[in-house]
């Protein structure tokens, strides 16, 4: 493995996060410079004090005697070192604020930049990612790459503490700041063989993580059927074997990073008696040997801090680099533009509309048109090409061949924004995230979220909770059954005034006579609203004015 791997990601991570911070990553640094020569100043008090109570007079204590009597030399020193250790603790305070405050930052920017991303490269490119990698990327690959941002301020912290101590040593002695040097280049290869594991180990954890994110998303639904169908069993071992699988990539890692621990304890211990041995020998006096012994002792921390951030900034630099993978180049942040004016249309149609997947799943050639106020139900078995074809209307999908018309005029030809605008769209898989009833519906007025409710079938249920419309929805919806769902989905869709609505199989969790009552209750509130069903049922079918069977990804009679 080349040594030099991570230095690419590296290096694209730090530039990501400079376009992000600009400013805030320079006052980050020169705060943590400022804290490392703070922390040299405090230790550089050592000398005085010691000196002192040796009664050997240094060169501080001798110009603090110049205008100090004698009796107050030690007070005076003591006094000094306190203010300079409170110079340092608010220092470090204004660094580690500034330090929280470039991490929140970063990670907000990276959520967002991937969010717009996803949004500016349209469905096809969501949907090839799946709702697994997506989860992936938000609850994994994210948080490892403001982890990674993380070990890189920590390894900077170290740098500069290690730099400025190493500067104080050489200015009390510099052979023994040398023999210093030379004990840390030995730890060379050891920091090399640790950032390569750390690198191989990140990218082992990067690709389980995305494996267990996509199981714990398919997690509810195989502990329902395992439950249902006594084969409880089988799915804990099998969930077992990823969970193992995914501990041993993170205990190898662990293990290495504890005998890293080790070794620097047992080597930070040898070096401090070679140190000892070799002033002595050097005849070097008392108070600056102490200074030196304690200030040697202090290197261990960031010289151990070093290595460690740097092998654990290598192993969360691949979570990066998977961003970068599946979602290439990230968008740039940018204003989003206001929402078009609905279009006012009277006829769809559509003329040898298809699309090639390549690999199947696509719409053969499909004919007919749909015009204002008609519910046109299109059925047909899985995988025939339904909700292809629902996609391609709603402007998710282009498609390969053949042409869709609003009005006559092409859904291509600059009328796309203000098409969306004029279309709601409910998918059965759907859930709202939101906290609570009224999030989920948005922000509009109570009196129409109570008139869209009612529509829906849904209004005397919420009015008889206690919170009303802030009645808390629960993870996913949860707190709702499947059909309440699917009644809030839509009615949080009536609310845009849609002149099409589309409705892929919405109503399937409601039983037939709840359906029939929702579309009698949506025709006569909405007569020149025109709807595309997707339903299974013949008693769905039957509620439409016609139906269009698609068979095998092309279009029967």
């Amino acid at each position: 493995m080349n040594p030099t791997a991570p230095i690419r990601p590296f290096r694209g991570l730090l530039t990501d996060v400079r376009s992000v911070a600009g400013r805030q990553l320079g006052a980050c640094a020169a705060l943590t410079f400022a804290g490392a020569l703070a922390e040299g100043a405090g230790l550089l008090m050592l000398l005085p004090m010691l000196s002192l109570l040796s009664n050997r007079h240094g060169r501080v204590a001798e110009r603090l005697g110049a205008i100090l009597p004698p009796r107050l030399l030690l007070p005076a020193i003591l006094v000094l070192f306190l203010l300079v250790m409170a110079t340092r603790a608010a220092i470090l305070l204004a660094r580690d604020r500034s330090v929280a405050r470039l991490e929140n930052a970063y990670d907000v920017s990276l959520r967002l930049r991937v969010a717009v991303t996803l949004a500016d490269r349209g469905w096809p490119a969501a949907a090839l990612l799946g709702q697994a990698g997506m989860q992936n990327l938000l609850a994994s690959a994210i948080p490892r790459s403001v982890t990674a941002v993380h070990y890189a301020i920590q390894m900077a912290t170290a740098a500069f503490l290690l730099a400025v101590q190493l500067l104080l040593a050489a200015w009390l002695s510099w052979p023994l700041a040398l023999a210093a040097i030379a004990i840390l280049a030995l730890g060379i290869p050891w920091l090399i063989a640790l950032t390569r594991l750390g690198e191989a180990s990140g990218e082992q954890m990067a690709s389980g993580q995305h494996e267990s994110t996509r199981a714990a998303y398919e997690f509810h639904a195989a502990l329902k059927v395992a439950l249902a169908q006594g084969s409880v069993a089988d799915f804990i071992d099998a969930y077992h074997a990823q969970l193992v699988s995914l501990a041993g990539h993170y205990f190898g890692f662990a293990s290495a990073m504890a005998r890293s621990r080790a070794t620097h304890s047992v080597g930070a211990a040898v070096a401090g008696v070679l140190i000892v041995g070799t002033g002595y020998a050097l005849a070097i006096e008392l108070p600056r040997l102490i200074a030196l012994l304690i200030l040697f002792s202090r290197m261990s921390g960031p010289a151990q801090g070093l290595q460690q951030s740097l092998g654990s900034l290598a192993s969360y630099l691949p979570s990066f680099t998977q961003i970068k993978v599946a979602l290439g180049e990230l968008s740039p942040l940018h204003a989003l533009a206001p929402p078009a004016a609905p279009l006012e249309w009277q006829s769809i149609a559509a003329a040898g509309l298809s699309l090639d997947r390549g690999e199947g799943g696509g719409l053969a050639p499909v004919d007919f048109a749909l015009a204002r106020g008609e519910w046109l139900a299109l059925s047909g078995p899985s995988g025939a090409g339904k909700t292809t074809l629902i996609d391609i209307v709603a402007g998710l999908h282009r498609p390969t061949a053949g042409t869709l018309s609003i009005d006559g005029t092409s859904l291509d030809e600059g009328c796309s924004k203000a098409w969306h605008a004029s279309l709601s769209y409910v998918c059965q898989q759907e859930t709202p995230f939101e906290p609570t009833i009224r999030a989920a519906l948005g922000d509009w007025p109570d009196e129409r979220c109570w008139d869209a409710l009612a529509l829906a079938g849904l209004a005397e249920i919420i009015r008889a909770t206690p919170a009303g419309l802030d009645t808390l929805l629960s993870e996913r919806g949860a707190r709702l059954s499947g059909g309440e769902r699917q009644r809030l989905l839509i009615a949080r869709a009536l609310l845009r005034d849609p002149a099409l609505l589309i409705l892929d199989e919405a109503t399937a969790a409601l039983d037939v006579a709840s359906e029939r009552a929702l579309v009698e209750r949506l025709r006569a509130a909405r007569p020149g609203m025109a709807v595309l069903l997707v339903a299974h049922r013949a008693e769905s079918l039957g509620l439409c004015d016609r139906t269009l069977a698609i068979d095998g990804g092309g279009m029967a009679a």
